[in-house]
This record gives structure tokens, sequence and C-alpha cells, in this order.
């Protein structure tokens, strides 16, 4: 607000330009939490916010709107307190003083964002053969300063195994980062979950996915037997399998399951 006095002759008059004084600020969380946007302009003027151009309507679950007035200034606060992608968007208050017994209407913050960081596509639970190659993916949906992956709380690089393979592929606002290895062992089993690291709000974990590896965990060894004798042979299958035994003769074929 600018206040200015001017002389008339013997009287003084006092001009007051009401402007906002406080703008909206732009503001990130993540997908359910909470972040709001305030503004304050001088007198008693009555407000209301929109988002991209529409009028927010209060009487859900979703938005807030407190006013206080302290020292000739009121002050708005709009509170999101579960935000989704719904919410993402550009919010500006305005002051209306229509109402006041001031002339002049009303006048508009600048625009404020308001984002919700979260992610989009979270990497899925998979089954396995021993030594095949597998492929994880995760999508978020902002720009992101780095993405990286884990398995087992352990994190993953390609520095790490020629065996592993990092690559991001950015499609408009949204960010997606695959995993590959290559010739899966039984030491890859396990939990495999991708981390979004945002400047702003700090760290946002993805869903963890399970891989199962499946395949021969001990194969038989060749025996040499007495005829008469019991040759014992041992197969065992890690993952749920159904094993069949051959026997092969170069003239018989016989199949035990």
């Amino acid at each position: 607000a600018v206040v200015s006095t001017q002389s008339t002759g013997t009287r003084k008059v006092t001009v007051r330009v009401l402007d906002i004084t406080h703008q909206p600020m732009t503001g990130i969380t993540v997908t359910g939490g909470h972040t709001s946007a305030s503004c304050a302009a001088p007198l008693f003027p009555s407000f209301t916010w929109y988002k991209d151009g529409e009028l927010i309507e209060i009487g859900d679950d979703i938005y807030t709107i407190t006013t206080t007035t302290d020292n000739d200034v009121t002050t708005t606060l709009l509170e999101i307190l579960n935000a989704t992608s719904a919410t993402d968007g550009s919010y500006v208050c305005m002051a209306s003083y229509n109402e006041s017994g001031v002339e002049g209407g009303y006048v508009m913050s600048i625009p404020a964002t308001l984002s919700v960081y979260r992610i989009v596509g979270h990497p899925e639970d998979m089954y396995v053969l021993y030594s095949s190659d597998i492929s994880l993916s995760c999508t978020m949906n902002s720009t992101v300063t780095s993405i990286i992956w884990y398995h087992n709380d352990h994190p993953l690089s390609e520095e790490e195994s020629s065996d592993i393979t990092l690559s991001e592929v950015a499609r408009g606002s949204e960010l997606t980062s695959d995993l590959t290895l290559r010739g899966v062992t039984w030491t890859s089993a396990g939990y495999y979950y991708c981390e979004g690291v945002f400047e702003s709000i700090g760290n946002v974990t993805s869903t963890p996915a399970k891989v199962f590896v499946r395949g021969l965990w001990t194969e038989p060894s060749p025996a040499t037997v007495v005829l008469g004798h019991t040759a014992l042979f041992t197969c065992v299958s890690r993952g749920e399998a159904t094993i069949t035994w051959l026997y092969e003769d170069g003239r018989h074929r016989i199949v035990w399951v």
C-alpha cells in the first residue's frame, strides 16, 4: 500500500493505494501431504481463491481457507490438507473491496504454483528364470534431482557391476527411470525400489517390488554304480516348480514327475 498526504489550500487529503502486500509463494508437497499459500492486503477486504482460473469451493476435505485481521491488514490462508494430482495448479487470491466502503473494486495477487511430487508408475513384482534378464521401471511426475535404485536397501550403480544398466527418459512432465539386470542369479532375488531426490521436499520412495528367481539350485551329478545297486540323483529347484525326471538310454525314454 502507498500512503501519501497532499495539501489543497488548508486541507490535507490522504491517498492510500491498495494492493496485495504479501504474495502467495510456490509450494511443493507429496501425495497426501499438506501445503499452503497465503496473501495479505490492507484494511478489510473479502478474499476469494482461484485455481487455474476456477473459483475454489470449500466443503470437502481438500481445502480450508482462514482469514485474520491485524493492524488494519487482512491475511488469508489457503491450505491443501490432502494433496493429489487434482490439486496441482496455479493459485491466485483476490482481495475485494466492494463491501468495505472503499472505491476501487478488487486487486489480484500474482500466481503461485502448488505442485505434488509423486510416483506415477511403481516397479512391479515379477518371477524370472535363473540367468535371464529383467527390467524394472518407475515414473515420477516432475523433474527430480536424481533417481536412485535400491536392492534390499543397497543402492545400485553401473559402476558396481557391468550387469546393471540404468537409463532415464523424459516425456513431458514425467521422468521414467529403468533398471536392467542381465543374467540374474540367486542373489538377485529380493526387494527393489526407486527413490526420487527432490531439492525442496527431500526424497520420495516408490512401493517396493519383489523379484523371485526360479531355476535349478542343485543339478544331478553323473554317477557310476555296480549293477544291481542303487543310484541316487538329487535335483533341487528354487521357487515354485514341478520337477520332471527323464531317463534315456538311446532306445527308451521314461519320464517321472
